[in-house]
């Protein structure tokens, strides 16, 4: 297709190299400016089976770290072309890569079948933050770097990516990062972060096109899973965003968005475990629908859902706390939760879907015995969905539901929960024929008695 064919290139067809030394990927090969063939271009091509390691505490570097000038005062690599190419197997940078480490350089990595990764079993094992294993991008001003991974057998794994080098923050203006994943590849990092402070006029980008962001154990004393000088674009495919920590929440600072002319897109999310927490600080506005699958989906500062999402609950927890949170449709879909905050509400502009009967897990906070509070406000049309969704209490819940309404007014429909101290949730079983558990009309004043200690199900005696 007209790409321009390497001046310098290594390609490992099989076997594997073992380096415990640093490695550098054009070392000052533009400082004569340009070859016969335009920019200097130096590609290290790796092919399936093939393995190459670089160890012994040494980075590997895309570009020389130089700022040393040509005789057209631009950078040493003057427009230079640094690239990886993964077609297979792995690429194993044990002690760090740094890219864009050359001014007006281009760092390029490809994967499209096999592992990019630092560090041989640590990288999920726990890492601290800003301390190898590490990625570091845009080291060095007018550098741009470019990672593109795609296909589900395409990885990167990681501890810490920084965008530009807190040591040389000054000489960081101008610099870019792009991290690309499509078709199922997955970026499996602790942490998204910035060093270079004092930097102007930079893009820090990750785009999701079907791609995964899969968050990964971190010890460390990082505030963040993704810092907020960057920015998160979903593709038409959409992306997943994967959580894991439980023990600290790590929150994503960066706005969601649509990437450029994407006109359809969404996010889903997903955890490793059901107290991991995706938390958004910034309002999101990506285009496409929203699916929580596992984990708890929690907002603060500014954070928040576009309000013409279309929300869909398959399980995992939503939390309306402190401001209404805002949705054009709603779907049940499977047994889910809703954790609620006394004053705030969820609102569906649209419609509501519940095919049949769902439990929904609900938490109440700042509420006292005996409250009525509005919970759920959704479109007349949709007032006998209401009637779908079986409540329970939540554990940990300090208030326990014991009794809905719903009323209709100006085209609104409004369900009202009645809260109530959990213990006193002693209900009569009133179907003599047996049902399920769970059906509230089975139940003396449909109510369903949540499973606590101190709280009794009385059943009579069979005739």
């Amino acid at each position: 297709a007209g790409e321009q064919e390497p001046d310098v290139l290594v390609e490992l067809m099989g076997g594997k190299v073992a380096m415990n030394c640093s490695v550098i990927l054009g070392y000052l090969h533009g400082l004569s400016k340009t070859t016969p063939n335009g920019p200097a271009k130096s590609v290290l091509r790796i092919h399936e089976n093939g393995n190459w390691a670089t160890g012994g505490g040494k980075a590997f570097a895309m570009g020389d770290n130089s700022t040393s000038t040509d005789i057209s005062g631009r950078g040493a690599v003057s427009n230079g072309i640094i690239r990886v190419e993964v077609l297979g197997g792995m690429f194993n940078f044990n002690s760090g890569l740094s890219a864009g480490n050359s001014q007006y350089s281009s760092s390029e990595i490809y994967c499209s079948n096999g592992v990019v990764r630092s560090g041989t079993a640590t990288w999920n094992s726990g890492v601290a933050y800003g301390s190898a294993p590490y990625v570091r991008t845009g080291v060095r001003k007018h550098a741009v770097s470019t990672f593109d991974f795609t296909g589900p057998k395409a990885k990167l794994q990681t501890g810490v990516i920084t965008a530009g080098n807190a040591n040389h923050a000054s000489n960081y203006d101008y610099a870019s990062t792009y991290l690309n994943f499509s078709d199922g590849a997955t970026l499996e990092v602790a942490c998204l972060t910035n060093g270079g402070n004092r930097a102007t006029h930079t893009i820090n980008r990750l785009t999701l096109d079907g791609g995964i962001l899969h968050e990964q154990p971190a010890v460390s004393p990082a505030d963040h899973f993704v810092d907020g000088r960057w920015e998160i674009c979903l593709g038409a495919a959409g992306g997943t965003i994967a959580m894991h920590n439980t023990d600290k929440v790590h929150p994503v600072l960066a706005a969601i968005a649509s990437a450029e002319g994407v006109t359809d897109g969404g996010l889903v999310v997903a955890a490793d475990d059901d107290a991991a927490v995706l938390e958004l600080t910034k309002a999101s506005t990506y285009v496409g629908p929203t699916l929580l699958q596992k984990g708890i989906l929690r907002f603060s500062d500014e954070g928040s859902l576009p309000a013409a999402t279309a929300l869909q609950l398959a399980g995992g927890t939503l939390e309306v706390a402190g401001t209404d949170v805002t949705v054009a449709s709603l779907q049940l879909t499977a047994p889910s939760g809703i954790s609620f905050t006394k004053g705030a509400k969820l609102v569906v502009t649209d419609s509501l879907t519940v095919a049949e009967p769902t439990v929904v897990a609900v938490a109440m906070s700042g509420a006292t015995k005996g409250d009525r509070i509005d919970i759920i406000q959704v479109p007349e049309a949709s007032a006998a969905a209401l009637a779908n969704i079986i409540f329970h209490t939540a554990d940990g819940s300090a208030l326990a539901v014991i009794g809905k309404t719903v009323t209709t007014a100006g085209g609104v429909a409004t369900l009202t929960a009645e809260f109530d101290d959990p213990r006193t949730m002693d209900a009569n079983w009133v179907n003599p024929d047996g049902g399920p558990w769970a059906t509230a009309a089975n139940w003396d004043g449909a109510i369903v008695p949540y499973s606590r200690p101190g709280v009794k199900a009385t059943f009579a005696t069979a005739a």
